[in-house]
């Protein structure tokens, strides 16, 4: 049951938004009585902690994913690929993307052990760029970081439909030209 009020949750929050949630909703949704979500969440702060780590494994998980790639590929492939996952995974989830980065009053801040496990995966790739001395042997966690800011920022642009570059671009392929330019600047 707390899974479904979970995925229930998650549904909401695409649709809705935040202030489109409820525990009443989610259970007049799930055809529960009022009370039941009580029972799993003491209220909708905890709630939206749980969706937070779930979004933050669920993140990470497609990034592990994209590391183990059949194809193999070198280490900057998969920090493209990660890049790459990262903003379709955003895409594709926005009420559960605006909530994993929320800190507000209730809500556990984003340095959730969830969050910073999803961080680490990124921070890894890095540092097998590092060691293969195709990135500059600055700090790991300063480069991992840039490149987290960087996709973070293009999401944040693409669900405002913002138009950047004046339009010539797809998000897509700016987020190309991003993770390009990002491994030019930071390459040895």
């Amino acid at each position: 049951m707390k899974n479904h009020i979970l995925n229930k949750t998650i549904e909401i929050l695409s649709s809705s938004g935040i202030e489109g949630l409820s525990l009443r909703e989610v259970a007049k949704q799930l055809n529960l009585t009022h009370q039941a979500p009580y029972h799993y969440f003491p209220d909708k702060a905890a709630l939206l902690s749980e969706v937070k780590a779930q979004g933050f494994r669920d993140l990470s998980e497609k990034m592990q994913e994209a590391l183990h790639n059949p194809d193999g590929g070198s280490a900057y492939l998969k920090l493209r690929k990660i890049g790459e996952v990262y903003f379709e995974f955003c895409m594709k989830n926005q009420g559960l993307f605006r909530v994993m980065f929320t800190s507000s009053p209730g809500i556990e801040n984003v340095r959730t052990p969830e969050a910073v496990a999803a961080f680490q995966v990124l921070l890894g790739c890095i540092h097998e760029l590092q060691s293969q001395g195709k990135l500059k042997n600055y700090s790991a966690e300063i480069m991992a970081m840039i490149c987290w800011t960087s996709m973070h920022g293009l999401v944040s642009l693409a669900m405002e439909k913002y138009p950047v570059l004046g339009g010539k671009m797809t998000m897509e392929e700016l987020s190309e030209q991003m993770l390009t330019q990002l491994h030019r600047l930071m390459g040895e």
